[in-house]
């Protein structure tokens, strides 16, 4: 009976200070899946939700492609349309669309590239010259 009160009262005692002006982000979990040890975890996870119907953790799931890839067109397609910006490798901002599911590459330079949605999710794709 003791092993089932002591999570019961460890849990009380994290999630109190939330409720009276906690000043700092906190998060806690299992030690493994399954475990009956709680841990502090390294990273604070807050205003993430634990349920795997979450729309953010559905959102951050789905994956952007890019093809073809390499590019040896004018031409690169997205998986879907979205909103993003296109960067080289030294940073420098190549193009910024909103809805954009085509982005014409044709003044691009051979080389690599990074498309960066608004949702923070990312693709690389390779310019090949074709001349």
């Amino acid at each position: 009976m003791r092993k089932r009160i002591l999570p019961f009262i460890l849990t009380c005692i994290l999630v109190a200070p939330s409720a009276v002006g906690q000043r700092e982000d906190i998060s806690t979990g299992r030690k493994s899946d399954g475990a009956e040890e709680i841990i502090s975890l390294a990273v604070a996870t807050p205003g993430r939700s634990n349920s795997l119907t979450s729309a953010g953790v559905i959102i951050a799931d789905r994956k952007l492609t890019a093809w073809p890839n390499p590019a040896n067109g004018d031409f690169i397609r997205l998986s879907e349309a979205v909103d993003c910006r296109v960067y080289s490798t030294v940073g420098q901002l190549m193009f910024a669309g909103r809805e954009v599911s085509v982005i014409d590459i044709s003044r691009y330079a051979a080389g690599l590239y990074i498309i960066v949605t608004s949702d923070g999710r990312m693709v690389k794709f390779m310019r090949v010259s074709n001349r």
